[in-house]
């Protein structure tokens, strides 16, 4: 068993961020409050050491996110504000698409803060809480961003140290950032730091109970343990003690994933292994070595809505929404007309799996014939076609493409081309605007 950080206190050598008591003080309402040039808004959540809450700029007119270091935390006032500074200084050195951007590190009133962007989609653990999983190439579509941005920081010589789905945040566009680097350490500094274990139970990594000092490969196993919470709902191991947790893993290994999930593809099931070995050395070494990993899977399991995400998640003039058997796409011309464009995943009479892509024109009227007929024989991309809609025969312009090779920008451009083309269409034989 570990000994106790100091007879005094009784606490041992572990920063536990969920699962254990508390020691803020969780009755001072900020709401309302006026630090400096921020206005508090309300609270967004908790952590071990501070409290962040929703707060309004006011010299720069933006929301942003304010951790807040709590004042009645059990440690040591310089020990929290020390460890408030590498945190802030960590995550402004950090300058990555998939890393929270921290704005400022800065003090009011005996308020020590970070000033950090503000995500409006909220975390993982809140996707969880309301749909209870993730589809299994959503999960590997998050975590291979996840990856991405420890790759960026192990790149740089930084560790998370307590990775899980509430310190991972959603954009407005389902992407995600990795936040919360309160834990985080330089690897250069760990032989110089007394054996201290860091992270969040059900997370850590086995090696380190053995005491063995945190590597890349020790963030790379809670990757792991977040992607299989993401495709389960649970974690594996429900301890909410270091010692409960030790028991579990001493008793039983990981549980298998397939019993939870049995649909799952054997591939993910595979990744998954080699995210969470026992043995470090039998892990991706770090994040970048992880990522590529994800991203060979995702190409083998990849799922339309994963394409759309890739396809227009910066996209800002095109809305998509799930539609019958696939999706439906309405586009903002720059005539000021709009056009609907359809995608779903087919198979062909001799049973090819394609993506069509296909927007209707207009009704086929037979005085259309000629026009569309010439029209035809000029496209340079797609082709006129009929389609039974609402029980009348319609013009449509489409495109197919092999489902197995066909690529986010592919799908972009064909959508922009097919949604163009079809409104002209549509204009010319009807001089209207209705699809």
């Amino acid at each position: 068993m570990l000994k106790p950080l100091d007879k005094s206190t009784g606490l041992f050598p572990i920063s536990l961020s969920e699962g254990e008591v508390h020691h803020f003080d969780l009755n001072e309402n900020l709401t309302g409050k006026q630090l400096g040039q921020y206005e508090i808004i309300s609270e967004l959540g908790q952590g071990a050491a501070g409290r962040v809450f929703l707060a309004w700029h006011q010299r720069l007119h933006r929301h942003c996110a304010l951790k807040i270091l709590s004042p009645n935390a059990h440690f040591t006032k310089d020990q929290l504000i020390e460890q408030f500074k590498t945190e802030g200084q960590a995550t402004a050195s950090l300058v990555h698409q998939n890393i929270v951007t921290t704005h400022f590190l800065g003090e009011f009133d005996g308020y020590h803060f970070l000033e950090m962007e503000f995500l409006p989609g909220g975390s993982l653990a809140q996707y969880l809480a309301d749909k209870n999983r993730a589809t299994p190439v959503k999960a590997l579509y998050w975590c291979n961003q996840i990856a991405k941005a420890l790759g960026h920081a192990h790149s740089r010589g930084i560790l998370h140290r307590d990775l899980k789905p509430s310190n991972v945040f959603l954009t407005t566009d389902q992407s995600i950032k990795v936040g919360d680097f309160g834990l985080a350490c330089r690897i250069e500094d760990q032989q110089q730091q007394s054996y201290v274990i860091a992270g969040t139970p059900g997370f850590i990594a086995p090696e380190l109970f053995l005491g063995q000092l945190p590597t890349t490969a020790s963030d790379i196993y809670s990757l792991g343990i977040t992607l299989f919470t993401l495709l389960t709902g649970q974690r594996p191991f429900e301890g909410r003690t270091l010692e409960e947790l030790v028991m579990q893993r001493n008793a039983m290994p990981l549980p298998m994933i397939m019993e939870f999930c049995p649909d799952l593809p054997i591939e993910i099931a595979s990744c998954l292994d080699r995210l969470t070995a026992d043995n470090p050395l039998e892990r991706p070494a770090n994040g970048m070595a992880a990522a590529l990993l994800i991203e060979s899977v995702l190409g083998k399991t990849r799922d339309m809505e994963m394409l759309m995400h890739e396809a227009f998640h910066m996209q800002h003039q095109v809305k998509w929404s799930p539609h019958e058997q696939g999706y439906q796409i309405v586009m903002q011309l720059a005539n000021g007309r709009t056009q609907k464009v359809n995608i779903a995943a087919k198979d062909t009479l001799q049973h090819q799996a394609v993506v069509q892509i296909y927007s209707i024109c207009c009704p086929s009227n037979p005085t259309y014939y000629p026009a569309a007929l010439k029209l035809n024989s000029e496209l340079a991309h797609g082709g006129i076609g009929l389609i039974e809609h609402d029980g009348v025969s319609h013009f449509i312009l489409q495109n197919t493409y092999p489902r197995g090779t066909v690529d986010p920008e592919e799908i972009r451009e064909s959508v922009m081309e097919i949604a163009m083309h079809a409104d002209r269409i549509e204009k010319l034989l009807t001089g209207q605007d209705e699809n």
